[in-house]
């Protein structure tokens, strides 16, 4: 039986959302959609961003139903076919469910099909694409580092040399797609990078193409309105004056645990940990930890991390925090009474969900921006590896002598690097340029983000398709690293 009929069986069902990644995932494996060839797993991330594009509908009180599992898995076929997931919404608008549920497998042949691979003559505005985002993210970083120096953005001489490049590049991209440029304003294109790279977003039709790199990418936090990590990476690749470390506030993490002569490593480590597990805390939690760990040394580095809760922390005037990740939520943008998970990295992001206020006080500190966009964020995913791995004793180090990689296993014989980039191609450029102290590890791993490989369709086969540097890397996702944690390696 192959899934069209399978599908007939099956008008009756309702249930949650976790049972609808069930029994479509149970579909995709047992029957075949046409030939032998069977439909990848369904994940909750793959619903959500299903329902923000409008390929789903809403759920009938929480309840899904047989609509919603045609068109799950019709889409999940079209778009491991190479179609956008724009264009699979647009196509739904079509036909009934009973439509989709019918013609399945001659859905991807259908007249309305992905925007098809550009042609030589298109591919100079591809190029031309591909160096404005470059440029539009080293501009971006650059400002950024203007501003944190107190100046205030005013579009003249003033202003980022690469930041201007990018808006000539862009205005001449409009230009020969024969529209008026609607990005003349400094201030409203900044305030555009807050959304994904896609002509929906910014009206160029060369953001959808196959060929071009960065489609979807996201340049400016949309909730912290400071650079992405893709953004920084770009900006990195692209010799921008940036020096992330500062940024970051590596620097001044060393300068912390050098002052523990003796116990460096020890202290770095010790404290990269407890800042990714304390998103939130209060400074008596702060001092017992540096009084517990004998660290006290370190603790204005500490305080200097966090800030007092403000108004922009609260909803309703409360704090509401991630069960998974403890992060401060915001408002659901898809359901006005529920809240949702700022944190990408997180398997809760922008999911809705009820929750209850978490009690604030006078003492109450919160990871400011840059730290939890950039090492509470990603630290989740090494965290969660590194006591894992403590579990099942394979001596582990966190942060080992002071970042050659992120975790070290096995006494130091195998070597792991966790990467949440959203893009496939920046992160092959950016290891193929440098993979940094994993170079000294005889094994060296690259576990990527689970929740980054959901929202990018084939992004392990493009990473270890478009890296091209020395040393052999295994890349897989967080998910299988950690279940081989369990057996030797």
């Amino acid at each position: 039986m192959r899934l069209p009929e399978a599908l007939q069986f099956e008008r009756e069902w309702r249930g949650s959302m976790d049972e609808l990644v069930r029994k479509a995932t149970q579909l995709s494996l047992n029957f075949p959609i046409d030939n032998d060839v069977y439909l990848p797993e369904s994940t909750r991330t793959v619903v959500m961003s299903y329902r923000a594009r409008g390929i789903l509908p809403p759920a009938d009180r929480k309840r899904f139903t047989w609509d919603h599992l045609v068109r799950l898995l019709a889409a999940r076929y079209l778009v491991t076919q190479g179609w956008k997931r724009e264009d699979v919404a647009e196509r739904f608008k079509e036909h009934s469910t009973d439509y989709l549920a019918k013609h399945l497998p001659e859905l991807a042949t259908s007249a309305v099909q992905a925007k098809p691979r550009i042609d030589a003559t298109e591919l100079q505005r591809v190029e031309m694409a591909t160096i404005a985002v470059q440029l539009l993210a080293a501009g971006i970083v650059e400002q950024f580092g203007h501003a944190k120096r107190g100046a205030v953005l005013v579009q003249d001489d003033s202003m980022s040399q690469r930041l201007t490049q990018a808006m000539l590049l862009l205005a001449a991209l409009f230009l020969q797609e024969g529209q008026d440029n609607p990005l003349g304003s400094v201030h409203q294109l900044l305030a555009l990078s807050r959304s994904p790279l896609t002509s929906a977003t910014f009206g160029l039709a060369v953001f959808d193409y196959r060929d071009f790199p960065y489609a979807g990418l996201l340049l400016l936090d949309p909730d912290r309105r400071i650079p992405t990590l893709d953004c920084a990476e770009l900006a990195r690749q692209s010799s921008s004056e940036l020096d992330l470390r500062e940024q970051l506030a590596f620097d001044a993490l060393r300068s912390a645990s050098e002052q523990l002569v003796g116990r460096q490593d020890e202290a770095y480590a010790d404290l990269r940990l407890w800042i990714t597990e304390h998103p939130v805390t209060t400074t008596a939690q702060l001092r017992d930890f540096v009084r517990e760990t004998n660290l006290q040394a370190a603790l204005g580095f500490l305080l200097s991390c966090y800030e007092p809760v403000g108004p922009r922390h609260l909803i309703h005037g409360q704090l509401h925090l991630c069960s998974a990740c403890g992060v401060p939520m915001r408002r659901s943008p898809s359901v006005e009474s529920l809240v949702a998970c700022t944190i990408v990295q997180c398997s809760r992001f922008d999911k809705p969900v009820e929750s209850i206020a978490h009690p604030t006080g006078p003492e109450t500190l919160i990871a400011r921006p840059h730290v939890l966009l950039y090492w509470v964020a990603p630290g989740l995913d090494e965290v969660a590896l590194y006591r894992k791995a403590q579990k099942f004793g394979l001596s582990p180090r966190p942060y080992p002598d002071r970042d050659a990689c992120d975790i070290s296993l096995d006494g130091g014989a195998v070597g792991v690097d966790v990467k949440s980039y959203a893009n496939p191609f920046v992160l092959a450029a950016a290891l193929t340029a440098n993979v940094g102290g994993l170079a000294s590890y005889p094994t060296r791993i690259i576990a990527i983000n689970d929740q980054a490989l959901a929202r990018f369709h084939g992004y392990l086969d493009i990473v270890r398709q478009r890296y091209s540097g020395p040393l052999p890397l295994r890349f897989m996702s967080v998910h299988e690293l950690m279940k081989s944690l369990e057996s030797p390696f």
